[in-house]
């Protein structure tokens, strides 16, 4: 009875690492919930938009010399899904206990429409300039703002309503303690901007030296390259947000929401 008294003495002196160290503080919510809500809510969107146009190049649909046709399907698919972004980020972010859903449905919406359409306006801007013939003309562009307008964000508003609607309480697999851990100082190397860098740059090189001798094998298929390319940056991304999302939770067990961040620079940087 001593002998075993002595070893539970012993293992409660040792500190504990991994998910013992960890578990009370995974499902902490995040700090910055409405952000993450908008990013989950438009990934999903986005990953529901390449699922249709996958399915529509496969049964033939779409052909990728018919550059038009893809063009439109992308806008009108992307404006007829927002109700699933909607839905998405409201309901998360209600279970995650937010409040001013009505701003964090403001945020969805211009998360990526909003990077999107200053781009697009800059580089339609130069080729005006340039009078290229890649430069849209003002009826077009007053159609992809009225199909904005009256179509997406009107499906947006009615996925977020229904989402609110239907919210559910967040359970947990573990139970949270109340006071979060202190977070011993980390090594500069795994700092957030240094940890940015390695997500973006280490799969980037490596998607660039296999590209290389694909391009040189394949010299007419670039189309077709691009959907690999594509779909290569998703499944790289989601296992990078794994293999981040380790490598911090080992030393900061409340900051997994940075793994976002570090999947999104993946496909950045691509």
């Amino acid at each position: 009875m001593t002998l075993y008294a002595n070893d539970e003495e012993l293992a409660e002196d040792l500190e504990e690492t991994g998910w013992k160290c960890i578990h009370g503080d995974v499902f902490r919510h995040p700090k910055y919930k409405s952000l993450f809500a908008a990013c989950l809510g438009s990934g999903t969107q986005l990953l529901t938009l390449t699922v249709f146009i996958f399915i529509l190049a496969l049964v033939g649909v779409l052909h990728p010399y018919n550059r038009g046709v893809l063009l439109t399907a992308l806008i009108v698919i992307y404006a007829l899904t927002s109700g699933i972004a909607g839905y998405t980020t409201t309901t998360f972010y209600c279970q995650l206990e937010g409040t001013n859903w009505v701003s964090n449905l403001l945020l969805t919406g211009c998360l990526f429409c909003g990077p999107l359409f200053l781009t697009f306006c800059f580089l339609n801007t130069v080729a005006v300039a340039y009078t290229a013939n890649a430069a849209l003309p003002l009826g077009t562009i007053v159609v992809i703002v009225l199909i904005w307008a009256l179509v997406s964000s009107p499906l947006l508003v009615l996925g977020g309503v229904f989402g609110k609607n239907r919210k559910a309480e967040f359970q947990s697999p573990c139970r949270t303690t109340e006071c979060p851990r202190e977070i011993p100082p980390l090594q500069w190397y795994r700092g957030t901007i240094p940890q940015m860098a390695m997500a973006g740059f280490l799969p980037f090189i490596a998607i660039c030296t296999e590209l290389n001798y694909t391009y040189a094998s394949m010299p007419e298929k670039h189309d077709l390259l691009a959907a690999i390319l594509a779909a290569k940056e998703q499944g790289i991304g989601a296992i990078l947000a794994f293999a981040m999302a380790y490598l911090r939770g080992r030393y900061n067990g409340g900051a997994f929401t940075k793994t976002v961040i570090d999947a999104t620079m993946c496909a950045i940087i691509a």
